[in-house]
């Protein structure tokens, strides 16, 4: 059985005959909810879920739905509560039209799941992808926000004239799937500010080297860190190990590329890139 409380004050699906005197009737039962217009102000279908302006999908499995306007909806069962757009609950989440659908999923555990999902067909099912979780205690992660670690995994031999790029080919993470291992690039899902980090560490450094610079090159701009190399002409021993580190917070618009450079200023091509203390890492800011 349906019930309809509409804004001319008709109600129909049920009988209001059996009410309590002085309790309600049908006028003041319709009055307020609404007396602006003719539409249909609720309505109320047999399994119980409640649609305001609009016919409500039938949800199942336990969940009871209060669905307004043509897409959005909260459910709750079991200590859990959701607030969709686009999505009811009938043998899993389902799309109410054909578009994109997102939720913000308040669970049992005291959680808030921020969650979306792509565009899909009206009652097709949905899988979504949590982009946010606040966890009870504070905790805040972000499983797909972009960030990077990378390394090295072999020396690289007798640096050339000019700038080398550096061969970062391992991934330690990439929690969004933004770094070529085959180019040694980081690509800028969205633009946004980037803290970008870059360490290399060289041996046979030659006395004859006068500069040594490291650079992180973004399609915007190059940062630069430079070193002068006299500190390190009294090292006797050739396979010492000095290390260059710089950071940067790089501003980045979708689509744009960093990666990793270094330059020996003159001496002798016989610097190498230990692949023991050399990394890339990189991290969406805001």
């Amino acid at each position: 059985m349906a019930v309809v409380i509409n804004g001319s004050g008709t109600v129909t699906g049920i009988s209001v005959g059996g009410l309590p005197d002085g309790i309600v009737d049908r006028d003041t039962l319709a009055t307020s909810i609404d007396d602006s217009g003719d539409a249909t102000a609720i309505t109320i279908i047999s399994s119980e879920d409640v649609g305001v302006g609009v016919t409500p999908e039938t949800w199942a499995g336990g969940i009871k739905g209060l669905q307004f306007g043509n897409c959005g909806a909260m459910g709750s069962w079991s200590g859990n509560s959701v607030y969709n757009n686009n999505a009811y609950y009938s043998s899993g989440w389902k799309y109410i039209t054909t578009n994109e659908s997102t939720a913000i999923n308040h669970n049992s555990a005291g959680d808030i799941l921020f969650q979306t999902a792509p565009s899909g067909t009206a009652d097709a099912a949905i899988t979504y992808t949590t982009a946010m979780t606040i966890a009870n205690d504070g905790t805040v992660t972000q499983p797909l926000q972009p960030a990077f670690g990378t390394r090295i995994t072999s020396l690289m031999d007798n640096l050339a004239d000019g700038y080398n790029t550096i061969t970062f080919d391992s991934e330690i993470f990439d929690q969004n799937s933004d770094f070529n291992t085959g180019t040694y690039t980081f690509t800028a899902p969205v633009t946004g500010k980037y803290m970008l980090s870059a360490s290399i560490a060289s041996i046979n450094l030659p006395l004859d080297a006068q500069w040594f610079f490291l650079q992180i090159l973004t399609s915007n701009r190059s940062y630069t860190h430079s070193t002068s190399t006299d500190q390190f002409d009294a090292a006797a021993d050739a396979s010492h190990v000095t290390s260059y580190t710089m950071s940067s917070l790089a501003d980045m618009d979708a689509g744009d590329t960093a990666y990793v450079r270094a330059y020996q200023y003159t001496g002798t091509n016989q610097t190498d890139i230990n692949d023991n203390y050399s990394f890339f890492n990189g991290y969406l800011v805001c």
